[in-house]
């Protein structure tokens, strides 16, 4: 992935994962589409703070407010810069909501809304190359979740471009093998 993050370009919709990580944390208004391009930011005035601005509301809803924060999070940073981040966010994220949820319960919460991400990617039909750190991550949480079973194919289970590699086959993450979407 380059400096700018990947490039994902579809519309997420409302899904079902996102209700069992609204059950270890309060309900939120969520975007339902909360990614960089839908987000406008104002030059800060001298002394002043920069002003943000969400568009693009016709997927809004209510959940888990992790759910935007991971549609953000992992289609906005390269997978170097979400790994080097990702727990200092879930901290501030912890903090922003003032101690209502515990940071074990935001991080439960935040891993099963990356596996219901990864679900709607593969759903999508649509995979790019900078999804492969998104299902090796979802593939490792659901070993944790199965106790690692040997009968669980992850692989076989879901259709697959030709240029897809499946994640664990390049876990150092160097990405050979993925080819390129053409």
């Amino acid at each position: 992935s380059g400096a700018q993050g990947p490039s994902r370009k579809r519309k997420r919709t409302r899904s079902g994962g996102g209700a069992a990580a609204a059950a270890l944390e309060p309900l939120s208004i969520l975007h339902g589409d909360f990614k960089a391009e839908n987000l406008f930011f104002t030059a800060p005035a001298a002394g002043g703070s920069v002003r943000c601005a969400a568009a693009d509301l016709q997927w809004a809803g209510t959940g888990s407010g992790l759910v935007d924060v991971v549609y953000l999070l992992w289609t906005s940073l390269d997978e170097g810069l979400l790994a080097a981040r990702e727990g200092a966010l879930l901290d501030a994220y912890a903090e922003a909501r003032g101690g209502a949820v515990d940071r074990e319960a935001i991080g439960r919460a935040y891993e099963l809304c990356i596996i219901d991400f990864a679900r709607f990617a593969l759903g999508d039909g649509e995979l790019i190359p900078a999804d492969v750190a998104l299902m090796r991550r979802a593939s490792a949480l659901l070993a944790q979740v199965d106790g690692g079973r040997e009968d669980c194919d992850y692989e076989g289970a879901f259709g697959k471009p030709e240029w897809w590699t499946w994640p664990q086959a390049h876990g150092d993450g160097s990405g050979e093998g993925q080819g390129s979407k053409g």
